[in-house]
């Protein structure tokens, strides 16, 4: 059964946290995986922790901004394929965010990161996650010496259940991603290989945007389609055209009967 409750918990480096968050009675609140980072599980909510830099260490640098201020880091598991926005609205001082994949020593490779977001010294950063990616999140301070009390919000947009892996077709990559609970898929380059389906179609290619198409090898006369190759009766509009004459390059060819 689903309870609230705040745990406060101690990191090295004088790193006091205040978590609020709904976990189930089984879930441990508060471990401290290391000495640099605290555990979050897939906890959502704004806040999702609240606390205070100053007196920690400067244990990680940020890709966006200059900072030798103390930092705290988290780590945080999406819970579903999504988009997640991420935010220090609502602190003290002027925060910079940084996300990472995850590993213990801060050297993931960077996902986002902001200094200053919506003319506030607070940050921001919306990052495209799947179900159960591991990421490490940085709460900052911007410059030297920067520190306060902060708040580190964690919110969706919108989740695709099951993942962003059925793509419409063919031209588009099999791996899309979430958009407002809507998967998004690029397309694959022109010239790709592809298969449209057609059984009489040969040196099928995508055009860039989407479509596959390849070269008809039935023959003059007749159409390929989901069918095969299917007689042309496009001469019927003709007035010199009787209704059982076939179309030749667009024209109506009287030595060729439909039978």
């Amino acid at each position: 059964m689903d309870w609230k409750m705040t745990a406060r918990v101690a990191m090295i480096g004088m790193m006091h946290l205040i978590m609020s968050c709904d976990v189930s009675s089984s879930e441990e609140l508060g471990v401290i995986q290391s000495e640099s980072w605290v555990e979050l599980g897939s906890a959502m909510g704004s806040p999702v922790v609240q606390g205070n830099t100053c007196g920690a260490a400067n244990e990680t640098t940020p890709t966006c901004a200059s900072s030798s201020s103390p930092d705290h880091s988290f780590r945080w598991t999406a819970p579903t394929t999504a988009s997640y926005t991420i935010t220090t609205f609502g602190s003290s001082f002027d925060t910079v965010l940084q996300l990472r994949q995850f590993t213990t020593n801060h050297s993931g490779a960077s996902l986002g990161c902001n200094d200053d977001s919506g003319g506030t010294l607070q940050s921001s950063v919306t990052a495209n996650l799947s179900a159960g990616q591991v990421i490490e999140i940085t709460i900052d301070g911007y410059g030297s010496g920067k520190c306060g009390s902060y708040k580190l919000n964690i919110t969706s947009s919108g989740s695709c259940p099951g993942g962003c892996n059925s793509p419409p077709g063919p031209c588009y990559n099999s791996t899309g991603t979430c958009s407002n609970g809507t998967c998004v898929y690029s397309y694959k380059p022109a010239g790709s290989s592809c298969t449209d389906g057609l059984s009489c179609t040969s040196g099928d290619q995508c055009n860039g945007s989407g479509s596959c198409s390849g070269s008809s090898t039935c023959g003059e006369g007749y159409n390929c389609t989901s069918q095969g190759c299917t007689k042309n009766y496009s001469c019927y509009g003709y007035l010199d055209c009787g209704p059982w004459n076939c179309c030749v390059q667009g024209t109506c060819d009287n030595c060729q009967i439909w039978l």
